[in-house]
Formats: structure tokens, sequence, C-alpha cells
């Protein structure tokens, strides 16, 4: 209990504050808290506080500033969020956390993140793929298992669909959003908005009945997966 209160006055003094050892360590952080971290024993979900993508990139700012000596700007760094996003540009000043969560329950999902015991490196992950994309062999090879959708349908899925499954695949693996993903070089001149091959990741993000995305989904997850594996296999491999 000790160790709690000590972690909930340093959440007050910013950088500097650690956890205990034998805790988590700031690459076991990924840029995007995933739901299940935020769903309390006592059944408080923070998810539904952390809404905007900004509260929850504030909250894994400060879960980092607790597990090291990071400034705000070094722990966005560390996450890989760019100096252009509104967390950067607002200087070192504390990022507005507090507006969402009190320092006792960023307290407490630090201990709930603890008890995870996680071991996986986001960190090395996020470097292993700054600038991956989706090989067109394996999207070709993915979409090829993928029943097409009725009526008629591009050879190998639409350039959109090739970069929303690079983007699904990329933020699986990192824990990062996808609007960081990168974009896939030789369809740069198709695409340079976004926005529209947003409905595409919605889908595959919450497929519902629609069995052509459901598959997709399950296709990319296993590739993924795979994929995660490789990367955290050759860092036990290779530490440091």
């Amino acid at each position: 209990m000790q160790a709690r209160d000590r972690r909930t006055q340093n959440l007050a003094r910013g950088p500097g504050s650690r956890l205990a050892p034998n805790s988590y360590r700031p690459e076991h952080i990924p840029q995007w808290l995933p739901d299940h971290w935020l769903q309390h024993p006592n059944g408080d979900f923070l998810a539904l506080r952390l809404r905007h993508p900004m509260q929850r990139r504030a909250a894994a700012v400060r879960l980092i500033q607790m597990a090291s000596d990071m400034g705000v700007q070094a722990a966005a760094r560390f996450l890989g969020i760019p100096d252009t996003w509104p967390e950067r540009r607002a200087g070192n000043q504390r990022l507005p956390i507090a507006l969402f969560l009190n320092d006792r329950e960023i307290a407490l999902l630090a201990d709930r993140i603890s008890d995870t015991t996680c071991t996986t490196d986001y960190r090395h992950r996020r470097i292993s793929l700054a600038t991956w994309t989706l090989p067109q062999r394996d999207w070709a090879t993915i979409w090829g298992q993928v029943t097409p959708r009725p009526g008629t349908t591009p050879p190998h899925g639409s350039r959109r669909k090739h970069q929303a499954a690079s983007e699904f695949i990329w933020s699986r693996v990192t824990g990062s959003e996808r609007a960081l993903a990168p974009l896939i070089p030789a369809l740069l001149p198709q695409l340079r908005h976004r926005r529209h091959w947003g409905s595409i990741a919605n889908y595959l993000a919450r497929p519902g009945a629609n069995t052509h995305y459901a598959q997709l989904k399950r296709l990319l997850e296993e590739y993924a997966d795979q994929l995660a594996s490789a990367i955290d296999v050759a860092t036990r491999s290779h530490p440091g």
C-alpha cells in the first residue's frame, strides 16, 4: 500500500518517478492502451473516460513517465507520437490526463499492468516495423483466401483495402494507432488521404455479420500474430 501511495505522489511531480523493481518497464507500454488493460476488477471501465484518442495517448505517456525519468516530450517521442500532434506541441507541460483520470486511478492502472506480467517489448516492435508495409505477394495470398463479395472485385482487392490491411497488421503488432502506420510506397499517388479508406478499417475492426470482412480480419490477425512472434523471437535471441 505504501508503494502505491508513493507512486500517486510521484505523479504530481512528473518526470523522475519510477515504479518499484520487478514492475513493468517503458517498453512494455503500447502506444494505444488496449481495452482489457482499462477494465479494473471493481468493474470500472476506464476506457469510457478515455474515449478521445488524445486522452488515451495521455494515459500512455503518464505510464511511461511512471516507469522512467522521461518528461512529457521524451515519453511521447518514445511512444512514436509525432511532433505535429497536439501532445507534442504542448511543450513540456503535463498532458491533460488529470481531466479524465485522477492520480490514484492512474496508479491503479499501473498496478493492473504490473499484475499482468506483460513482457512484450512494444518499443522493439515499433522500431522493427518503422517502415514496414504488407508486401504485395503476401497480400495476394491473403486476398486469395477471402470469399469475394457479390459484384465485381479487383483481382487483388482494391488499393485502399491493401493499405487498410497493412495498417491493421501493423497496428496489432506494434500496439499503436493505425494513423501512425506507414503508407505503402507503391500506392502513395492513390493514397493521399487516410479518410478515403477509413470505412474499410472500421469494417475490419468491427465486421459484425459481414462474413467477407470477418474472414479477412481472421486472416490478418493470423498473419499479424505470426509476424509478432517472429519479431519477439529475434528480440530474445539478440537482447539489447
